[in-house]
């Protein structure tokens, strides 16, 4: 094992500084979304949707605890950050220092604290899939191969998105190896094929887990954004796919507004990965080594696709939870910075001054995120608490209204068009790189989502009430005595109808 080097402990704490101060309002308050408030206890069915490894952490029996939860996800993801400066072998310590920061800090962690009860598991994944790049980097013979992929199948089973983060940092390991080294045709062959192997026998062997373990189980794979076939099947979808997939890669930030720090990462860092990209190879075209050339211009072409590649599973939409493989696209114009620095002389000052602004803009950008983050964690903690007190206030009024009895059940008709509940989220700026919910969504989730009412009502509220059916509710809203009832909150809006407690909130579903 290799010793630990004062590189690799400056990286552990200055990671896990950052990730608290990124995170620490998440670690020491309970944020949730509507996700979230329905699984309150463990984790959900993780083997319908092909995450069998979801199971095995609630199997434990775990308490819920944002505080513990959360320095898992601070430990887990700096010893990651120090795996990943071993990996691509970097020398500069504040490089180091900048890509353990991006690391944590980067908007896909951000968005997995908001489901709390999966921050262990969708960590250890993270940790299983960069492991698995670990490995394949440092271990020799059989075991290489092995334990690469014994971490990408349960990485993956974690979270298929994390699949993504193996990919890309494989094809950046590949693309150096070829740059950095004096390699023959052959070894670059076998480094292209070995590569390639081992992340199709990962995924391969995924599928055919995942299949053994629904057989087993007699449980049915739920189809969900692509996830449960990561991409196959969905050829005819591929060019809109990797259109997305590019306009991910050179406009992450497209859905800020006015945060003009985001958009300079967006064109800067682009750039500076095909030109670090460029002059890399270019020791490969001085040595007229064809193949490596060849083999390094099809990798800086299709990298963007790779970084994003969970918008080639044929997602409807891609969420920041699964873009973390995203995150490549700033460490490798890290590595290309350290790989550059010791080439640069006094001679070059105004090529030390370029790197060094590039450094400037990524360290802003790890500010930003952290901006960011308490931000919208603190915008979700104010949502969540109206929500709950709106939907608290919801109870009181069932409880009260005339005629009602607790065996009485619930029907939520309609969709909640309150103009407080809009007021409220028009009061919080929002972004795309979180996994906020809106207190209109969080709320009218509530009322007509089947799956959830439980969780929320039960769980949350201490409501013991049965609720009908969203279909159940569509036919009560026949009877002219539900339809004209008035729109939630006015008076009226709960009355108790053929025994049946009706909250009409509007005629709309």
């Amino acid at each position: 094992m290799k010793k630990i080097s004062y590189q690799d402990k400056l990286v552990f704490i200055t990671t896990f500084i950052i990730g608290f101060l990124t995170h620490g309002f998440a670690i020491v308050n309970k944020i949730t979304n509507h996700d979230d408030m329905a699984t309150l206890i463990g984790c959900g069915n993780g083997i319908a949707l092909g995450r069998w490894m979801w199971n095995l952490w609630a199997s434990l029996n775990t308490i819920i605890n944002p505080f513990v939860y959360g320095l898992i996800n601070l430990l887990l993801m700096s010893i990651c950050a120090v795996l990943l400066i071993r990996i691509f072998d970097v020398k500069k310590r504040w490089i180091a220092v900048l890509i353990g920061g991006v690391w944590i800090s980067f908007p896909a962690n951000k968005s997995m604290f908001f489901y709390t009860q999966l921050i262990p598991i969708y960590t250890i994944g993270i940790f299983l899939s960069v492991l698995a790049i670990y490995i394949f980097a440092f271990q020799s013979g059989w075991k290489k191969y092995l334990l690469s992929v014994i971490c990408i199948i349960l990485g993956t089973a974690c979270y298929q998105a994390y699949f993504a983060i193996t990919v890309a940092g494989l094809t950046l390991l590949l693309f150096f190896r070829i740059c950095r080294g004096n390699l023959s045709q052959k070894d670059i062959i076998f480094q292209v094929l070995y590569t390639g192997g081992v992340l199709l026998i990962g995924i391969l062997g995924y599928f055919a887990a995942t299949k053994i373990i629904c057989n087993y189980y007699n449980i049915p794979l739920v189809s969900y954004q692509g996830m449960d076939s990561i991409g196959v099947g969905y050829m005819d979808k591929l060019p809109q796919m990797l259109s997305n997939a590019y306009e991910a890669f050179f406009g992450f930030h497209s859905g800020l507004q006015n945060v003009f720090l985001a958009k300079i990462q967006d064109i800067i860092l682009p750039l500076v990965f095909f030109a670090g990209g460029i002059v890399l190879l270019w020791k490969q075209v001085r040595a007229r080594n064809i193949l490596a050339v060849i083999i390094g211009v099809i990798i800086i072409a299709l990298y963007p696709a790779v970084c994003n590649l969970t918008y080639l599973y044929g997602s409807d939409f891609v969420y920041s939870l699964m873009q973390y493989s995203n995150a490549f696209l700033h460490i490798a114009v890290l590595v290309f910075l350290d790989e550059f620095l010791p080439l640069i002389t006094d001679s070059t000052k105004y090529l030390r001054v370029t790197v060094s602004l590039i450094g400037v803009v990524i360290s802003l950008g790890i500010v930003q995120n952290v901006m960011l983050a308490n931000h919208e964690y603190y915008a979700q903690y104010r949502t969540q608490i109206f929500s709950f007190e709106y939907l608290g206030d919801v109870v009181t009024r069932i409880r009260s209204t005339d005629g009602y009895s607790p065996e009485m059940p619930v029907s939520l008709i309609g969709y909640c068009q309150d103009a407080s509940i809009k007021g409220m989220d028009a009061a919080l700026k929002r972004t795309n790189l979180g996994g906020i919910t809106t207190a209109d969504n969080f709320i009218n989730s509530a009322i007509y989502q089947d799956w959830l009412r439980p969780g929320l009502f039960n769980y949350w509220l201490g409501f013991s009430g049965t609720f009908l059916s969203k279909e159940q509710s569509m036919e009560l809203l026949k009877d002219p005595r539900v339809s004209q009832m008035p729109d939630y909150p006015a008076d009226g809006s709960v009355q108790v109808v053929d025994g049946i407690v009706v909250v009409h909130f509007s005629s709309l579903f």
